[in-house]
């Protein structure tokens, strides 16, 4: 069991990243909270501390990535700064440089990527893994390498 590990996942662009990921995360003890529009996933970051964040990144067919902007947030939280964030998306991050070079730094706290779909027990485990000591992937860490 996980020791009361606390895990945002945020969805972004109607893709759903929640399903079995959340429910697998909640069966091995963390508390998931989930937030499918910014406004909610703002709150989130501005008043608990997360062990991890999954966002889900997609290119939102504007030349933009729908939810990077809630990277600045992450970044700028204080609460967040042990927290480990991930990106999840159909696509490769690659696809994400469509964004523009003024977002790379905000894409660059990402500690890593994850694929959809995404295998949850695998994702689960090394999620956990990582957040047992978040080292250098930390948002805090990743901010200071900018």
């Amino acid at each position: 069991m996980a020791e009361n590990k606390d895990i945002l996942i945020i969805g972004t662009y109607d893709i759903d990243i929640f399903y079995r990921v959340a429910d697998h995360m909640a069966k091995q003890g963390c508390d998931v909270k989930q937030a499918s529009t910014s406004l909610a996933a703002l709150d989130f970051v501005k008043r608990q501390p997360f062990h991890a964040i999954l966002i889900n990144l997609e290119p939102d067919g504007k030349g933009g990535v729908a939810g990077i902007d809630l990277l600045q947030a992450i970044m700028d939280s204080s609460f967040q700064k042990h927290a480990v964030c991930l990106g999840v998306s159909t696509q490769s991050p690659t696809a994400l440089l469509v964004s523009g070079p003024e977002k790379l730094k905000q894409l660059s706290v990402l500690a890593g990527w994850l694929t959809l779909p995404i295998q949850a027990e695998k994702a689960t485990k090394m999620i956990l893994s990582i957040t047992d000591d978040p080292g250098k992937l930390s948002v805090e860490s990743r901010v200071a390498g900018l």
